[in-house]
């Protein structure tokens, strides 16, 4: 027999797919030997609208059914923030495991966060009775909801319990009369009129969901989801499970408020992805604030990927998660306090009075969060195979001194508090508490230590198969991932650009964005409109961009194990416009030509073994000569802004307006847009390759700006709510191959649509502040309260109410259109159209049809492909009706083709049911063609060719199908039932069932770990084949490594082939009984 030999030599990639069985019923093909992880000089994926590339490293692949888990990580390439704290693996590198829901708060308060009769620990009564937007959102769903007089109703609710009541004679809560028509809340203090944000990454799944003020989930993505939450069954008390130390009693036996515990998200296929699971240690609980901010109850913040469950209730994946020994902090300088003045000259400071602590509303605020983490321990699937996460404490990650007077300096000197680099609760307080896996301290100086993975290990029926360990280099106060090693050998490295040379945390030398500069800002405690004033007009200078310090800490180059690299070039972003936050005539944000650079580094150069890939952010070939930026600076941020202020009395929310009102910031005072997180954005690249040029267009600010409601509370200035538009921008609109002397070869363009004109829901962004009473805790995070100080400006202040849409609309192709170039002038052109339905949802896009036209000239002719889905068919039938109840609306039931004459000439259909066949779960029985189509869903006469599915197992896995010659095939699973180890063609399952030990074949399987007892497997399938009840059947066997690959294949002729893996796993031979080599693998890369 023919020896091959194979070489594959990286520097371009080569996978091999060795033959695979067909996949016929349902049955996953099985690889001889698939080549895994050749790919290491990878073509890295480029988000050029945003300059940032995509850089992944992949650990493993598991596989249950369709559903892959991809282990991997990824890695942030925008550059080091000078506050952003090293994660699990290292700084700016991200553990992908499965996923997580992470939550923004807006408004006022937590969504969910709702009164509790008899008060709780530590509030007074008008804390008490604040409401989230669950229950305000009520205020939002009706017509008049942006009225002037409506605004002025909610705002009067929303001071009717201020902290002036208990002090200057306010009715208590349940005196008050509004006599608006509105529903009677029993809470009013503080309203939450704004939905919290909760964004969402799992499964190559992402975008952002939020609750609509109908009461219904809002869903922003490319992949079309529902959201399930039950209020009776899906909260939790978030301190659960701590403890103080004396008594030792648990805080939630007084502490009674509750936060969101379970969100479950199911996508169009009808599987379950759960989150939280109302489990503690699968959410990141934030216990409290360290400062006075606007809510200081404990929530949660953020839910990991618990399960995820097939739409037959077969759980696919779970993961288990600890919290570790150590609360941790997310510190941050808030430095932003909105006050008011009775002096209306600017070179004065906000008030006349003294600064002391006694009028403290006029301090800057250093706060941060006290957080229980939670880390992920264990992944187990289906199949058994399962995934181990170790991790190791890394004391260097601390807070450290670094020259920053809000993070080391009292304020003022008669400052009760810490300034926060000490502060009480960073240290002290976290001696008092402790729960099941945090202990108990005895210290007075407890810091919080943070936890990075060492080792992940992958088994299979707890098998060790691959293991891999992360490495790191410690730049204090940060840590950079230096290595991975796979099984003890196979290495990636990483080389990062001068990572030492990074201040520490909270470093005053960064620029306006967060990146470093090296320059000294030399900030101050000062309420000075002047100091103010001159921080603001000098922020280009002091706060600008400079290039050799904002590539401190980027990645340079990947060491790939097979000895070849990748090298990234980095530079600043350029703009030629900016975003200023002002409006036209017809409310739409404007812009204006600044040419400048900063807000972040983009990628300028890929090199990989010969291979240059470069990028140009110009609009032209002209501009590119001439360095003429195509980049819009859609956020710079303002540091000072004077803006009027209004004292609220009650029952008249216009309120008598103070002038010289104003808002400072350190770290800026205009949020980034909540959907979109670039700095800059580009409106045309070029990228440059061997081969030539390609033109990238896109979308942009130009053609969709965000823009301002008309109706508002307050007199419009640069903090005013801007409706957020990036979801309308970003699309590519153009694409263009050049040859390299920049001819045009290709020309291909695109064009969008938005469903139903766009979808919104509403929010209503407004402030309530008061100059002479705090609003803090007292002593620790879990008592406090307010009182009051005496001094004379607001007792009650705003300075906004502006009413916004929140946009969750998806943009859809609808045209794509291609032009070919030839030498001797000729061109050809294509077009294509995309049709789209929504069921159920508004927010789903599905498929209708495709139609595609030879030559865009005569759209008389066209060829269409269309898809018909469950909601498309007779929804009365009972399996149609339970594949709805499940969301499995996004499975193509039928495919079909039409001619030009749009006369329908093939039709392919699959067949669902849930019935004894099917074990009672909702699965395929049968897939069938027809010639004309003309028949209608499910249609016997209409059959021309048909596979059915004629026996499944508890689990949905096939067990006999049926090929179109009405051979019947039975599959016998093995390795926990997740390979095939044997198919025999011409016997049905209960023929095999009655002639073989399916089950003691089964076992033998899975304890298949060494040679020997793999040989005794291939000796009881070797019996199998010797059946004279199969005597006239065609029978194949198998055996595996299992995630590593198959072992042996055994034909129905008796041949048997050997699959031989390196130590690496990767296939090196095959060879036959004999040990002749039939197929031989080698593995040569260049450096």
């Amino acid at each position: 027999m023919r020896k091959i030999l194979k070489t594959i030599t990286a520097g371009i990639f080569i996978a091999i797919h060795c033959n695979t069985l067909a996949q016929v019923g349902g049955i996953d093909g099985i690889a001889k030997g698939e080549v895994k992880d050749v790919n290491f000089n990878k073509d890295f994926a480029v988000d050029l609208y945003t300059g940032t590339v995509n850089i992944n490293i992949p650990l493993e692949k598991i596989q249950q059914g369709s559903l892959p888990l991809d282990l991997g990580l990824s890695y942030d390439a925008t550059g080091v923030l000078v506050n952003n704290i090293s994660g699990i693996v290292g700084q700016n590198w991200h553990l992908n495991a499965g996923g997580s829901i992470t939550r923004k708060i807006k408004g006022m308060c937590f969504d969910e966060l709702n009164y509790d009769k008899g008060g709780q620990p530590g509030l007074s009564s008008a804390m008490t009775y604040q409401t989230g937007f669950f229950e305000a959102r009520i205020l939002l769903n009706r017509n008049d909801w942006k009225d002037l007089a409506h605004m002025q109703r909610i705002l009067t609710r929303a001071i009717a319990i201020a902290p002036i009541g208990p002090f200057y004679g306010g009715p208590p809560y349940y005196e008050i009369d509004f006599g608006d028509g509105l529903p009677d809340f029993d809470k009013v203090f503080k309203i939450d009129t704004e939905p919290d944000i909760f964004y969402f990454n799992f499964f190559d799944k992402s975008g952002y969901f939020f609750m609509g003020e109908d009461g219904n989930w809002k869903v922003s993505s490319k992949d079309n989801l529902k959201v399930l939450y039950n209020e009776e069954t899906d909260l939790v008390n978030p301190l659960s499970g701590i403890k103080f130390k004396s008594p030792a009693v648990e805080i939630s036996e007084s502490y009674k408020r509750k936060s969101i515990g379970r969100l479950t998200l199911v996508d169009d296929k009808g599987v379950k992805y759960i989150f939280g699971d109302n489990d503690l240690k699968s959410m990141e609980v934030v216990m409290g604030e360290y400062y006075t901010t606007e809510f200081f109850y404990p929530f949660v913040a953020k839910w990991n990927l618990k399960k995820v469950i097939d739409p037959n209730g077969k759980i696919l994946y779970d993961f288990t998660y600890k919290t570790g020994q150590h609360f941790l902090s997310n510190l941050f300088v808030e430095a932003r306090h909105e006050v008011s003045s009775n002096e209306d000259n600017g070179t004065y400071t906000y008030s006349a009075n003294p600064q002391t602590w006694s009028n403290f509303y006029k301090l800057y605020r250093e706060s941060g969060d006290l957080y229980k983490p939670s880390y992920l321990s264990r992944i187990v699937a289906f199949d058994g195979t399962s995934v181990d996460f170790a991790y190791v404490e890394k004391a260097n990650i601390q807070y450290t001194r670094s020259g920053n007077v809000f993070f080391e300096q009292k304020p003022y000197p008669d400052s009760p508090y810490y300034p926060l680099f000490n502060r009480k609760w960073l240290h002290e307080k976290l001696n008092t508490i402790y729960s099941d896996e945090i202990p108990a301290t005895d210290g007075t100086d407890q810091k919080s230590i943070r936890y990075v993975l060492s080792e992940v290990k992958v088994n299979f029926n707890n098998k060790l198969i691959n293991k891999f360990n992360f490495q790191y280099a410690n730049a204090d106060p940060r840590v950079f991932l230096y290595q991975i090693i796979k099984n003890d050998d196979e290495k990636h490295q990483f080389f990062y650009h001068y990572p030492n040379d990074l201040p520490g945390y909270f470093s005053e030398k960064k620029d306006m964005w967060g990146y470093y500069n090296g320059y000294s800002t030399s900030l101050s405690h000062s309420n000075n409109y002047n100091f103010w004033q001159n921080f603001e007009n000098n922020k280009y200078s002091t706060r600008g961009t400079v290039t050799s310090k904002m590539l401190n800490g980027s990645l340079q180059q990947i060491v790939w194990p097979t000895g070849g690299s990748t090298n990234f070039v980095f530079e600043p972003h350029s703009f030629r416009h900016r975003v200023i936050n002002q409006k036209s005539l017809n409310n739409s944000v404007i812009t204006e030509t600044f040419p400048n650079g900063g807000g972040g580094l983009r990628i300028k150069k890929i090199i990989s073994e010969g291979k240059e890939r470069e990028f140009f952010y110009n609009n032209s070939f002209d501009e590119m000569d001439n360095n003429i930026s195509s980049g819009i600076l859609l956020y710079e941020p303002i540091f000072f802004l004077r803006h009027p202020v209004y004292e609220l009395n009650f029952g008249d929310v216009t309120g008598t307006m103070i002038p010289s009102g104003g808002t400072s910031s350190a770290d800026g005072i205009n949020p980034k847009s909540d959907f979109f997180k670039s700095n800059v954005a580009y409106s045309t690249v070029f990228e440059k390759t061997n081969d030539g040029y390609i033109k990238y267009t896109f979308n942009d600010f130009f053609d969709s700006p965000d823009y301002y409601m008309e109706e508002r509370m307050r007199p419009f200035n640069k903090l005013s709510k801007k409706i957020d538009m990036s979801f309308d921008r970003g699309q590519l609109k153009t694409k263009t191959y050049f040859d390299a002397n920049q001819n045009m070869i290709l020309f291909k363009s695109y064009a969008y649509k938005k469903l139903f004109g766009g979808l919104s829901s509403k929010g209503i962004d407004y402030n309530y502040f008061t100059s002479n009473y705090s609003e803090h805790p007292q002593d620790d995070v879990f008592g406090g309260g307010l009182f009051p100080i005496s001094q004379p400006d607001c007792l009650g202040c705003n300075s906004k109410m502006d009413p916004y849409l929140i946009y969750y609309s998806d943009k859809v192709l609808e045209t794509e259109l291609t032009t070919e170039y030839f030498k001797d002038g000729r061109k050809i052109e294509s077009l294509k159209r995309y049709y789209y339905k929504s069921p159920l949802d508004a927010s789903y896009s599905l498929i209708d049809k495709i139609e595609e036209y030879p030559s865009k000239y005569d759209l008389s002719k066209f060829k269409t492909i269309r898809f018909d889905y469950a909601i498309d068919t007779d929804t009365s039938e009972p399996i149609i009706q339970s594949m709805i109840e499940k969301n499995m609306v996004g499975i193509p039931l039928a495919v079909t083709q039409y001619n030009e004459q749009n006369e329908p000439i093939s039709r392919t259909e699959t067949i669902y049911a849930k019935n004894s066949i099917t074990n009672n779960l909702v699965l395929p029985v049968s897939t069938r063609t027809s010639k004309t189509g003309t028949y209608g869903y499910g249609n016997d006469a209409a059959v021309h060719r048909q596979v059915t599915y004629d026996l499944y197992d508890a689990h949905g896995r096939i067990l006999q199908y049926t090929d179109g010659s009405g051979i019947p095939t039975t599959i016998i699973w093995g390795y926990n039932r997740s390979q095939p180890i044997a198919k025999i063609t011409g016997a049905t399952y209960n023929q095999v069932e009655a002639n073989v030990n399916i089950g003691y074949l089964q076992d033998a399987s899975d304890v298949d770990i060494d040679v020997a007892s793999e040989n005794i497997l291939i000796s009881l399938l070797d019996d199998l084949r010797k059946n004279m009840a199969f005597k006239d059947h065609h029978i194949t066997t198998y055996t595996y490594d299992p995630l590593v690959g198959i072992t042996t294949l055994t034909d129905p002729d008796g041949l048997r082939e050997h699959y031989k893996y390196n130590t690496k796993n990767k296939l090196e031979k095959i060879m036959n009984s004999e040990g002749k080599v039939l197929e031989e693998y080698q593995y040569h890369y260049k450096n």
